[in-house]
């Protein structure tokens, strides 16, 4: 069969501001690394991006209803232990966010914290630094870069930061609509994922792989920690999704990466955690217009609620000639029906290759690491040819790209004295798939 599609390593980084060694948190589309805690207010992720003709052309964003009742009305973002705020405490680096402000001349406050000191009744304990901006505009993206204004507890060491605070409008209540996008903070001590997908059969794991643009959903969608863990999903992370009880036919309808051209014996499968079993779950293929190219359906069992199984769309019947562009997934139809549901591991299988059925590549050895002048990579010897490139932690890439051929210049250096300290991404492409190793640049 033809090619399912072609890897793309598109950089959705919107409007924010190539600042070298800043580290993007969250793009609210493919490049996702923050786990948001407490919330005051409605926190409504993957909504379409309202106003794609300015500065921010990402697919998506974050849609923000403020609590109106709130004097500090909240967002708790849990960032991972940051490697060392000292240049933002000092000014050399920013914190920086995109935003559509309801109003101009509205703040904004970013407070890096620890949150082992930090307790919810105890400030100023455990909040290291506190930034802000203030919006200049309305109803059009603009990019604030925030300054700092206070420093509550010094004692607060500046490499034992792991949580930031979003405050919208701090000190008075008041009933505002915002929206979030491109959210870049100080680097972290290690990074989970890469900038970019590896697997191109993965559409979407809620962890490296969200490959997945979402343009509606009925009810409420969010990334969340894997709560429910098993040995049938480890993943760390998941999507939640709660069923909009006034909806008969409550939707989600959500594009890939690139269109597919599905037949043979291909499937699309999904792992699901159904807290509301027995349940069906329709998937729709469709083109970009809308027109349906086959309609599936799957379902839990009453025996099957509350643990993790797989659902499985046979896509083998599927002419070569159709092109599928999204799929439209009900779940349960036909009724007025309360249901949670876990969603992860939206992927194809091809010739029986699932998810961990994959063979692992050969991996290049990455020396020395951490670097400082050079780097050097030694690439296995059996192969046909591959590709090597090089990735800041904001997906730059940093040299072109040198195609490497079989037996030939298995040892590869690279010059990296210019280039900014911090933590870096080998890739490393090989007959349709990849891997990829950090390495870290001191001096």
């Amino acid at each position: 069969m033809k090619a399912i599609y072609s890897l793309l390593f598109a950089l959705l980084l919107g409007s924010a501001p190539a600042l070298q060694a800043q580290e993007l948190w969250d793009d609210f589309d493919d490049r996702r690394q923050v786990d948001y805690g407490f919330i005051h207010g409605v926190f409504i992720e993957y909504q379409p991006n309202p106003n794609t003709s300015g500065s921010n052309t990402s697919p998506m964003a974050v849609r923000y209803l403020r609590n109106p009742v709130e004097v500090f009305d909240v967002i708790v973002a849990n960032v991972g232990q940051l490697a060392d705020i000292s240049d933002y405490i000092s000014g050399a680096k920013n914190l920086t966010l995109d935003v559509i402000a309801p109003a101009p001349g509205i703040t904004v406050q970013i407070t890096l914290e620890d949150s082992v000191a930090a307790g919810p009744v105890n400030y100023p304990v455990g909040r290291r630094a506190e930034f802000t901006a203030v919006s200049t505009t309305s109803g059009a993206w603009e990019t604030l870069t925030f300054n700092l204004v206070n420093e509550p507890d010094p004692s607060v060491s500046n490499t034992a930061v792991n949580r930031a605070v979003l405050l919208v409008n701090p000190g008075t209540p008041a009933i505002q609509t915002w929206y979030f996008d491109n959210w870049f903070g100080p680097e972290r001590a290690s990074v989970s994922c890469i900038p970019a997908s590896d697997d191109p059969l993965v559409f979407m794991d809620a962890e490296c792989e969200q490959d997945l643009t979402f343009e509606f959903y009925h009810g409420q969608l969010r990334r969340t920690l894997n709560s429910v863990s098993s040995a049938a999903n480890p993943s760390s992370h998941v999507l939640r999704y709660d069923r909009n009880v006034g909806e008969m036919d409550d939707i989600i309808i959500a594009y890939f990466p690139e269109p597919l051209e599905p037949g043979g014996t291909t499937s699309l499968l999904m792992e699901v955690y159904d807290t509301n079993a027995p349940s069906v779950y329709v998937m729709a293929l469709q083109t970009a217009g809308g027109a349906d190219v086959v309609v599936i359906s799957d379902s839990t069992l009453a025996s099957e609620g509350n643990q993790w199984v797989q659902l499985r769309y046979d896509l083998s019947g599927i002419a070569g000639s159709n092109t599928v562009e999204r799929f439209v997934m009900l779940y349960k139809p036909g009724q007025f029906s309360v249901g949670r549901t876990y969603l992860d591991n939206i992927r194809l299988e091809i010739l029986g290759i699932g998810l961990n059925d994959l063979v692992p590549l050969p991996r290049p050895s990455v020396f020395p690491n951490p670097a400082s002048d050079v780097v050097r990579v030694q690439v296995p010897e059996t192969f046909s040819e591959g590709v090597l490139q090089i990735f800041d932690v904001n997906g730059r890439e940093m040299a072109p790209a040198r195609v490497i051929q079989a037996g030939q210049q298995n040892l590869q250096e690279w010059q990296v004295s210019s280039w900014p300290l911090g933590a870096y991404w080998l890739r490393w492409s090989l007959e349709g798939r990849s891997v990829s190793q950090p390495f870290m640049l001191t001096r």
